[in-house]
């Protein structure tokens, strides 16, 4: 094709004959004859130039051209067959009978030209005794399908007589008028087998006029194609040619059908009959004399040989008409004509030949539509250019003609524009977007309404996967990932866009997480079958990167899903669904053996699923009618694909093909398309299972009706939401009464699975300002996860209205979709009949020698009641300084303390009601000291910290003193031996302190070596230096906690340097092996660096050479242990507490306020050893009236215990509510410096309580 230089002009032919091209209809298809030069017009057919004969006028015009016409046949089929010798019929096209040529012209080619034959000597030569006249029927009483319902065209498949059965015989008529009593009779024919089965052979015998020019057997379904020469005499003018399906090979259905029967024969020179006929002569050399009877005098008459390019134009002589023939080395093809009988061409139309390989260069997105649905499908390629797509939209019609030689309905076009495209393109294309309608071939051939809306036919018997499959190589696998909208008009197509814009608009919710599982079956044993399948899917979906969380209905019975069950599964589709699947038995046109509810019942507007349905036929979506695949991807409620088999498969193969794809939805091609999904799980299934003519089958029957190009609600990075009614109180009511109570925090990832640890930070505010934070750790979270919370009801400072705010991934550990859905605040009541010291307050600084102490109760308008106070020096209480039963109305029991202060003291107080005889005392405390003439807050006494908070350090009640915790962090190692794929190489893994690395940076043999910090246990990060591990300094732009050094001897000296030159003793080493290590190539060397780094005899020289093997010591020491894996294949563990003692800790106080005005600061600590190395600091965070924080001092040093001018730091107004934190760091005795005191004075608010004593 020449794009640049040529214009082309599309004529259609559907005759055998000269066709004649007249001056008029050139001229009104636009063919500009007066600027070109007619010379070099040229004609083209199936790709290739015929010779055309040119007429003009006396003027020199040209007049018209004439060329031999075909119609279609079947010759361009043949290599749709999965195996080309078994094509059935050269002769007869599978789709149409119309053939295309192409008329153009060439600017330097010299056309191909049929020349007039000048010589007459007739008497010069000797006559022609015989021609060969071929007569052909080609039978189409069937389709006849073959290959145990492959969906590709198999051996023996197309279209036949009515079968033969078994023992049966059949006759059919061929007529061969005007025989010459010279010359050889060509018989040819082409029989199938027809048959449930292909492993069979068949037995058939023909004869021509009851004389038997065949007998054979052929195999499975032929086809038997047969060409012989018989004996002329046994030919007649009308011949019966029988065919007998021979009942001797005990075969239970050894029938037959004929696809052709063909007879080449001597025909004498009596044309009679003929005005546009095609003859043969056989081949001879030098010239010969035509002598032709049988003529009516008047018309002209010429012969066109079409083995020279010569129009003999026939003389009449006497009764004659008579003519000069040159042989040639072969057969001559001829034709001859009564130039009245030409047949002309009406109709020329120019078609645009797009150049590909300019404006779909490197396109992305391919859409291939019709014109009928031509304002759809540019709509549709625009919304995929606003999604970043580079979108080719093409028409099937520019298709056919560029690539299929002009047939029309040929699925060629199609597969040879995706190679061509591709040979083009330096990237392959992602997605082919069919729009438009396609109906089988059996419907289309004879029927000229279903041919027309068979806008875009597939491939085979219905598959659109053969449509790009096979292409480089790729076997069964789509070249590009296919899918297809089955619309029939343009309202289906803006129905579905519509869909697939809301779908895609989507962001992260809960609802994303559910799929649906139904299974059916006709008995017990299928239904516990499908069961077993559908089980198997939940744990790949819920267990991987989707998490998914799958609600599973299944027919039990006889009876189809019952109507409580029908409303759940509406229920669930209401909420929101992104997969649902199918298992059991249905049809396109009547669905499931489970009630489903119609989907204009459904409420999903925005949440549109998936539907994979393993079932026989019901992903039909190339019928003359729309099915349910069309009813639930059209309706604005339905679905946004449907993935299902238009074929007859057994369920154990759409068992694998179903599983195989959620392994891809599920993780290994997690958060791609559906089209790429297919085009994974076909290429795993396809070696796998090669020879397996049964999954081949359901691979090629499953077809995506939908956009390939949509995601199934996968994100590329998770997000973790906290909701109100995610947060459930047990009891609902708490009181006093209890001494704790639970928590259950439901937190919920709505994307895509966390596989790390993270952290999730709990703080409780009591009612009196305070704070208690709580830290936990979360392994994972794949879908939901409950965090089970116990606390105390706190007598003493938690009556009243508490606040819990609630921090997921507090730390930020975790990118997330969205940050803004990690917090939750929440307010609880705890209620109380207990009374609750307020005056004065919790750590106060009383300014006086005498003291009345409060209590309030929550009862304000209780009657008079009992109650006890006592107060001491300490918190034991054993010998109370002073105590007293004090009666009381209403919501504040007061008692003035009988003794005179002592400066500088803390006092100890609590109080309780009188309890009932036989019932403990319920004792709420408080503290405070006695400074003179100074109010304030004040912890000053060991015991005065015991409810302060504590991270890393012990607050020893039996010591009285604070020390450094001693804990333990376990190290976990998997190593999955021999690992192959994604799956695998992600479980192999190690985890410590929160910190996972999973994989490694290539799938690669080699050694994970990994270091832990003897003091913080923190893995070494890989960009902390160049050391010849391959993953330096990240992999995918991220550094990684491992060093990953390749199996080979270079990398493994490098390997020995880092042990040797840069880890030092003490720190913790881990190696293990990925994938495996290669230890038959490692030198003696690397051997020794393991030992030397250990003091103990170790086995790394025994470990056989493919085996997983795990290897951890702390250098320097005899602390180590390995793991050896007994085979290749093996999954080895190891678990190991590391030691942790901290030197370093936080105390952290109470909250002091509220206050009118900050006045002085005092702190006062010891170390424990003289001289000293400890580290202390001192932070003063400030807090506003809405709960938010502020440093006001941040890191002071102890050589400023006091300030004394607070109020200039600190301004009550904005922060009425302070705390301090005390840091102390010991790296060498790990021991803290002591806390002894932290002061606060300032100007204090009164508390404020009812007392309806008192008004």
């Amino acid at each position: 094709i020449d794009y640049q230089n040529q214009e082309y002009y599309k004529l259609q032919v559907n005759k055998n004959g000269m066709h004649r091209i007249s001056r008029s209809v050139m001229l009104g298809a636009g063919v500009p004859l007066t600027d070109i030069t007619v010379q070099r017009i040229q004609i083209f057919h199936n790709g290739e130039e015929i010779p055309i004969y040119e007429k003009y006028d006396n003027l020199g015009n040209l007049e018209y051209i004439e060329f031999m016409g075909k119609k279609n046949d079947g010759k361009t089929d043949k290599i749709l067959y999965e195996y080309p010798a078994g094509h059935l019929n050269p002769y007869y096209s599978l789709f149409n009978d119309t053939a295309s040529y192409f008329l153009t012209w060439s600017i330097t080619t010299d056309p191909l030209r049929y020349t007039n034959e000048t010589d007459n000597g007739f008497n010069a030569y000797s006559e022609l005794e015989y021609c060969n006249r071929t007569v052909q029927y080609n039978i189409a009483e069937r389709y006849n399908r073959t290959g145990d319902q492959d969906p590709q065209f198999n051996n023996g498949e197309g279209w036949t007589s009515n079968s033969i059965p078994k023992g049966a015989s059949r006759n059919f008529s061929l007529t061969t008028g005007n025989l010459s009593n010279l010359g050889n009779v060509y018989f040819e024919t082409s029989v199938s087998g027809v048959s449930v089965t292909s492993n069979i052979n068949h037995h058939v015998v023909i004869s021509v006029n009851n004389q038997m020019v065949i007998d054979t057997v052929y195999y499975s379904f032929g086809p038997m194609r047969k060409g012989l020469s018989i004996p002329l005499s046994i030919l007649q003018s009308s011949n019966t040619i029988r065919y007998q399906s021979v009942n001797d090979l005990q075969q239970d259905a050894d029938n037959n059908a004929v696809a052709y029967i063909r007879m080449v024969y001597p025909h004498n020179l009596d044309f009679t009959s003929y005005s546009n006929e095609d003859f043969t002569v056989p081949q001879f050399m030098g010239k010969k004399t035509v002598i032709l009877t049988g003529l009516n005098a008047g018309p002209q008459y010429c012969i066109y040989d079409h083995s020279n390019y010569k129009r003999i134009l026939l003389s009449e002589v006497d009764d004659s008409y008579k003519g000069v023939i040159t042989g040639t080395s072969g057969d001559l093809n001829i034709t001859f004509l009564n130039k009245d009988s030409v047949i002309q061409v009406n109709i020329l139309k120019k078609v645009e030949v797009p150049d590909y390989s300019v404006n779909g260069l490197n396109s992305d997105f391919i859409i291939i539509s019709h014109k009928l649905l031509w304002n759809s499908a540019e709509d549709y390629r625009n919304y995929r250019i606003t999604t970043g797509s580079n979108v080719l939209l093409v028409d099937i019609d520019d298709l056919y003609n560029q690539f299929s030689y002009g047939i029309n309905k040929h699925p060629l076009a199609i597969k040879n524009f995706v190679r061509y495209l591709i040979s083009v393109s330096d990237t392959i294309p992602e997605h082919l977007f069919i729009i438009g309608k396609g109906i089988r071939l059996t419907a289309t051939r004879f029927n000229s309404y279903w041919y027309k809306y068979n806008m875009i036919p597939s491939m085979g018997e219905s598959s659109d996967i053969l449509l790009t499959a096979g292409i480089n190589g790729s076997g069964l696998e789509p070249v590009i990932p296919v899918g297809r909208l089955s619309a029939w008009n343009n309202d289906e197509v803006y129905n579905y866009l519509n869909k697939v814009q809301i779908h895609e608009a989507n962001e992260p919710e809960e609802w994303m997480k559910n799929i649906i599982h139904l299974g059916g079956g006709y008995d017990t044993q299928e239904q516990q079958t499908f069961a077993g399948y559908l089980s198997n899917y939940e744990e790949i979906a819920e267990d991987t990167l989707f998490g998914g969380f799958v609600s599973t209905y299944l027919r039990t019975s006889s009876d189809p899903i019952e109507i409580n069950t029908t409303e759940s599964i509406r229920e669930l589709i209401n909420q929101g669904i992104t997969l649902m699947t199918f298992f059991g038995h249905g049809a396109a046109n009547v669905g499931f053996d489970q009630n489903i509810d119609h989907q204009a019942s459904f409420q999903n507007h925005s949440a549109f699923p998936l539907i994979l349905a393993n079932s026989c036929l019901v992903g039909d979506i190339f019928l003359t009618y729309e099915g349910i695949s069309e009813e639930w991807v059209f309706h604005e409620r339905g679905s946004i694909g449907f993935l299902a088999s238009t074929g007859e498969s057994n369920d154990g193969d759409l068992n694998l093909y179903s599983q195989e794809f959620y392994k891809n939805f599920a993780y290994k091609n997690y958060g791609r398309s559906v089209g790429q999904m297919i085009q994974a799980t076909i290429r795993e299934l396809q070696p796998s299972k090669g020879g397996n003519k049964s999954v081949d089958n359901a691979i090629l029957e499953f077809v995506f009706h939908g956009d390939p190009s949509v995601k199934l609600n996968s994100f590329q990075l998770p997000d973790l939401t906290i909701k109100q009614q995610d947060v459930l109180f047990t009891p609902a009511n708490i009181t006093t009464e209890i001494d704790s109570f639970a928590i259950q925090v439901v937190i919920t990832n709505t994307a895509k699975v966390v596989q790390n640890p993270f952290h999730v930070k709990v703080d409780r505010k009591y009612p009196n300002g305070t704070t208690e934070t709580m830290y936990f750790q979360l392994q994972s979270l794949y879908y939901k996860d409950t965090l089970e919370l116990t606390l105390p009801v706190d007598r003493v400072n938690g009556v009243g209205i508490n606040q819990l705010d609630i921090f997921v991934d507090y730390n930020d550990t975790i990118t997330e979709y969205f940050e803004s859905n990690n917090q939750l605040e929440i307010n609880f009541l705890i209620s109380s009949d207990d009374l609750v010291p307020i005056y004065p307050y919790k750590y106060a600084i009383w300014p006086d020698d005498t003291v009345t102490l409060k209590a309030s109760s929550s009862d304000f308008f209780a009657g008079e009641q009992s109650c006890v106070f006592q107060i001491d020096t300490t918190d034991l209480f054993t010998n109370p300084l002073s105590e007293s039963n004090i009666s009381f109305s209403g919501g504040v029991a007061e008692w003035e303390v009988p003794f005179q202060l002592e400066d500088n003291t803390v006092y100890f107080w609590r109080v309780a009601m009188q309890p009932a005889p036989g019932d403990n005392y319920s004792w709420n405390e408080s503290s405070f000291i006695y400074i003179e003439g100074k109010t304030g807050w004040s912890q000053d006494h060991f015991f005065q910290f015991k409810n302060d908070s504590y991270e890393f350090i012990d607050h020893n009640r039996t010591n009285r003193t604070f020390d450094f915790i001693n804990t333990t962090e376990e190290l976990h190692v998997r190593d999955v031996g021999s690992a192959y794929g994604d799956a695998e190489w992600f479980d192999t893994y190690f985890t410590v302190m929160g910190i996972t690395g999973r994989s490694s940076c290539n799938a690669w043999h080699q050694m994970n070596v990994v270091v832990l910090d003897s003091l913080t246990l923190i893995p070494w990060k890989s960009d902390r230096g160049a050391y010849g591990h391959h993953n330096y300094p990240s992999c995918n732009g991220k550094p990684e906690y491992f060093f990953a050094f390749v199996s080979n001897p270079s990398s493994s000296l490098s390997m020995k340097y880092f042990f040797d030159y840069v880890v030092p003793d003490g720190n913790y080493v881990l190696m293990y092996t990925f994938i495996s290590a290669d230890f038959a190539s490692w030198e003696a060397p690397i051997f020794q660096v393991f030992e030397d780094m250990v003091t103990v005899p170790i086995n790394i020289t025994s470990v056989p050479d493919d085996n997983p093997y795990i290897f951890f010591c702390k250098k320097g020491s005899d602390e180590v242990r390995e793991v050896i894996g007994g085979s290749p294949t093996d999954i080895i563990e190891l678990h190991y507490d590391l030691p942790r003692s901290y030197s370093y800790g936080d105390i952290g106080s109470e909250i002091a306020g509220p206050s009118t005005q900050w006045n002085t600061l005092h702190w006062r600590q010891n170390a424990q050893e003289t001289p000293t190395d400890d580290e202390v600091l001192l932070d003063l965070v400030g807090i506003r009236s809405d709960g938010s924080e502020s440093t006001i001092i941040d890191d002071l040093e102890y050589s400023l215990p006091d300030i004394t001018n607070l109020d200039d730091y600190v301004d009550a107004s904005e922060f009425p509510y302070l705390k301090m934190n005390f840091f102390t760091r010991d790296v060498v005795l790990k021991t803290p410096s002591q806390l002894d005191k932290w002061q606060l004075t300032y100007d204090e608010v009164a508390e404020t309580v009812i007392n309806p004593e008192l008004g």
